[in-house]
């Protein structure tokens, strides 16, 4: 019998009932991580590796965000190695709902506005023009 991906990433590597007790429903639809966060807002979980096996840089544990998990958890798949994007634009949102997979070029400009890193670019050249002249 195949296994299934919740069986291997989630049984075996996350605790769920952690997992799912640190969510907490909000009244726009989102669901909050209300665990761990890195310095710029995103939901992180721990995880171990099964016995007998490490990351390729030999650990035995290890950490991905709370938002990649969910997807995996609803889609019963990996993202294809794209990045797991938020439509509601809420870091700490699980809800699965409301997360695609997005290429990670596409991912930059994911919400429609011009972002940061759009805006430094244009910065750079017009400097490299200045100096130029």
């Amino acid at each position: 019998m195949a296994r299934l991906l919740t069986d291997w990433i989630v049984d075996r590597w996350v605790n769920l009932e952690l997992f799912n007790r640190k969510q907490e429903p909000q009244p726009n639809g989102c669901i909050n991580w209300t665990g761990v966060q890195n310095n710029i807002g995103y939901g992180f979980v721990g995880f171990n590796y099964p016995e007998g096996e490490t990351s390729p840089a030999g650990n035995r544990s290890g950490m991905m965000t709370a938002h990649r998990l969910a997807f995996m958890i609803e889609h019963n798949r990996m993202p294809n190695a794209r990045n797991v994007n938020h439509t509601c634009h809420n870091k700490l949102c699980v809800n699965p709902a409301h997360l695609r997979q997005v290429l990670p070029k596409d991912n930059i400009f994911a919400d429609g506005s011009e972002c940061v890193y759009k805006k430094n670019k244009e910065n750079e050249k017009k400097e490299k023009a200045k100096v130029k002249r």
